[in-house]
């Protein structure tokens, strides 16, 4: 890892740049309140964004170069790019130890089995609710069994642990955080419950929308005796363990991105559909990988200069509120 660290001290920390989020689209089936404006947004067109070559090619400078072992894929909606399969099986020539996915799901039934067979390791999936009309209304049009359906046909299929996260919004889905418990203790499922990011779409409505990790724990409280657990370096989850009334207890996650931020330990790196590598969720700033992979001259030294400057872009501390949209850049 003596790259990865080069790369890290330009920052005066000692972190690890080795997880990469690739954004292979901006497209997405659903239009979730949070992630898409009313209005919708203008695509980017196919010669605006990497095609699976490019990727490919950056991913391997990434595995080679800084001794990255794992790629989560996102989007937009990740399902929505055509062939998406052909892309996983270029990426597992490399040496990786995981590739995994950011999904809505809504896909998800007829694609896990060819995914599966392509080489991916595992789904998070997106499902912020179990009632029919709040995902309808959530989501401007969706349909929850198809989500629920996709989250089933991925852990038959071995796509797993499949992890569900679920965004708590207020006044849209605080009161069924018990119940998503329950759901993904049924399921056989690992659910992940997220506080709300001030980015996009919920920027400016934030302090209305957020509900704070300590409420969500209260929450939880009513049903399950639960236990908070450490979170690991570099990770974003902190481990609960609930217990029910009558059975046997099992592992959720918290996500507390606002009100105890992770950016001093962050070691995510991601690149967007169009080639930008970006260092920070929240920050604006981004490197131009786009046309480095398009130059016939490219250079690994160039390569490295590109992701040192990302890497140094990288914040120590929370930023208050980012106007990017969670399409463009992914989760």
């Amino acid at each position: 890892m003596t790259k990865v660290a080069n790369l890290s001290q330009t920052r005066g920390n000692s972190r690890p740049a080795y997880q990469l989020r690739i954004s292979v689209t901006d497209r997405c089936d659903l239009h979730c309140i949070y992630c898409v404006p009313e209005d919708g947004i203008e695509w980017c067109s196919r010669e605006e964004i990497l095609r699976f070559e490019d990727i490919f090619l950056i991913v391997r400078e990434f595995v080679s170069q800084l001794q990255v072992r794992g790629v989560r894929l996102t989007g937009g909606e990740p399902l929505c790019r055509a062939g998406i399969s052909s892309l996983i099986e270029l990426v597992r020539t490399l040496e990786l130890d995981e590739i995994t996915m950011t999904t809505n799901g809504y896909k998800l039934a007829r694609e896990a089995q060819r995914l599966r067979e392509a080489g991916l390791s595992r789904v998070n999936v997106s499902l912020d609710t179990l009632d029919s009309e709040t995902y309808r209304r959530l989501t401007r049009g969706g349909e929850l069994s198809r989500t629920i359906e996709g989250i089933r046909a991925a852990k038959a299929c071995g796509l797993e642990p499949v992890k569900i996260n679920m965004l708590v919004l207020r006044g849209w889905n605080e009161e069924e955080i018990p119940r998503m418990a329950e759901f993904a203790q049924k399921e056989g499922v690992h659910v992940r419950f997220l506080e709300a990011i001030a980015i996009g779409e919920t920027s400016l409505q934030h302090h209305s929308l957020w509900v704070p990790a300590d409420e969500i724990l209260e929450r939880l409280r009513r049903t399950f005796g639960v236990s908070v657990g450490q979170r690991a370096p570099g990770e974003t989850e902190t481990r609960l363990i609930l217990t029910p009334k009558d059975g046997p207890q099992f592992e959720a996650g918290l996500i507390t991105s606002e009100s105890d931020p992770f950016c001093g330990t962050c070691s995510r790196l991601r690149l967007s559909a169009r080639g930008r590598l970006r260092g920070c969720l929240l920050n604006e700033a981004e490197v131009d990988l786009f046309s480095w992979v398009k130059d016939p001259g490219r250079t690994t030294s160039d390569f490295l200069e590109r992701v040192s400057r990302a890497v140094s872009q990288k914040p120590p501390r929370r930023r208050t509120r980012s106007p990017v949209r969670m399409a463009e850049i992914g989760g």
